[in-house]
This record gives structure tokens, C-alpha cells and sequence, in this order.
């Protein structure tokens, strides 16, 4: 088993380079995932249990708590959310998320490696069940990372690092299962997690100097990000090989 250590400099120099020839598509890409789930939530808004200024008036509420310490206020805020929104727009908004999500990170990851030359929807061209594992190990990686969080910060920022390529390894091996990828995800970034944590904060570096940039700056930054994230799977696939 080999020992790679990660690069943050040369991961993102990697990913900047890509993002020359790749980077505007996949930042329509990403404009076009915020915009099908907004008109897909939009479309099935009737129903809600709560007025713009109630649900104004309890997230200030729920920010106190929460700014006091308040535990409870967790509970309050998904209470919150399920009043507040009606529940078959947002389970298909939250389907076309997870659907376009998973089109994007295939994408990168074929751009990276080579399988895909140019940008291309054959990245949607999965098997079902690949779909499913994606998500469903989605989901308990960051119920996992969540659960972390709230026993203290630490631990969960360790959990992020180790487990956040659990939903990579599934795409380019789509008969590996939920337990293999996130024990592969374990292996890849052993002795790594400064540097993924380091790679993080400069991401999030990035989103923001994006946001700066207006709109168009916000998703070409999360193109980088997308493809910053797809290098450093390839540089640390290795280790658990």
C-alpha cells in the first residue's frame, strides 16, 4: 500500500489548469443545478404551513438560541424547515440535487482522469443502483460527520477529512458497496487529514472570493472546487490500493 501525501498547492494549481479549458460549462453546470431545484421547489411551494415573515421572525428566534447555547434550538430549526416548506417539492427538489450532484462529481472526475475529454452528459449515464449507493453513502457519511460536530468540532472535522471521499470512490466503481467505499475513503487519507483539512479552508477561500466576484465568479469558483476535490481523490487513490 503506497503512502501519498497530498499537495494542496499542487492539487489546486492542477485543478486551475483544468478549469482553463473545462471551467465555464461546468460553472453553467452548476448555475443550471441551482436553477432546476429553485423552479422544481417553486413548482410545488402551495402548501406551506408558514408566511415569509413567520418563518423571518422564528429564524431570528432560532439564532438566539443557538447564540445562547441552546441545544434545543437544533430541534426547533428542523421543525422549522418541515413547516415551512412543502414536503413533495422539497424530497424532488432534494432528488434533482442529489442527481445533478452526482452528474457534476462524475464529470470532474472524468475530466481529471482522462475518460471524458470534453464536457459531456454522458456523466449522468449510470447505473441506477449507482445513483442509490451514492446517495444513501451521502448521507450517512454526513450523518456520521454531523454527529461528530455535535460531540465537539474536532472529532467532526477529523470524521469530514477521512470519510469525504467515500462518495467518490462509488462513482468510477460502481460495484462497490457502501461499507467498501467508505472504508476505502479511511485508507486514502490516512496521514493526510492536515493537508485535506488545509485544501478545505483554501476552497472555502475560493467560494468566497467568488462570491466577491458576483455570480458568475460563485459558480466558476465551485467548478474549481468540484475539480479540486476530483484531483485530490486520483493523488490519494493510491493509498488504498
Amino acid at each position: 500500500m503506497a503512502n501519498v501525501q497530498l499537495s494542496v498547492g499542487n492539487t489546486l494549481s492542477t485543478a486551475y489548469d483544468i478549469s482553463k479549458k473545462h471551467g465555464l460549462l461546468l460553472a453553467v453546470a452548476l448555475l443550471g443545478e441551482v436553477l432546476i431545484t429553485y423552479l422544481i421547489q417553486t413548482a410545488f411551494s402551495f402548501g406551506g404551513g408558514l408566511s415569509q415573515s413567520e418563518i423571518a421572525d422564528r429564524t431570528q428566534e432560532i439564532g438566539e438560541q443557538m447564540g445562547r447555547g441552546d441545544t434545543g434550538a437544533i430541534v426547533e430549526y428542523f421543525k422549522l424547515l418541515s413547516q415551512s416548506s412543502n414536503p413533495i417539492g422539497s424530497a424532488l427538489g432534494n432528488i434533482a440535487t442529489f442527481i445533478l450532484t452526482i452528474f457534476i462529481v462524475n464529470l470532474t472526475l472524468g475530466l481529471v482522469s482522462g475518460r471524458y475529454q470534453s464536457f459531456t452528459l454522458d456523466a449522468f449515464k449510470l447505473p441506477f443502483l449507482t445513483y442509490v449507493k451514492a446517495v444513501v453513502v451521502q448521507l450517512l457519511v454526513g450523518a456520521i460527520c454531523l454527529a461528530g460536530l455535535f460531540l465537539c468540532i474536532v472529532p467532526g472535522i477529523y470524521l469530514v477529512c477521512r470519510l469525504s471521499y467515500a462518495p467518490y470512490a462509488i462513482l468510477p466503481e460502481p460495484d462497490l458497496d457502501i461499507i467498501s467505499a467508505i472504508k476505502k475513503s479511511w485508507e486514502m487519507t490516512t496521514d493526510n487529514v492536515l493537508p485535506i483539512f488545509l485544501l478545505n479552508l483554501a476552497c472555502s477561500g475560493i467560494m468566497i472570493a467568488g462570491v466577491l466576484c458576483c455570480c458568475v465568479g460563485y459558480f466558476y469558483a465551485g467548478a474549481i472546487v468540484y475539480l479540486a476535490s476530483a484531483v485530490s481523490y486520483f493523488v490519494l487513490k493510491p493509498n488504498a490500493e
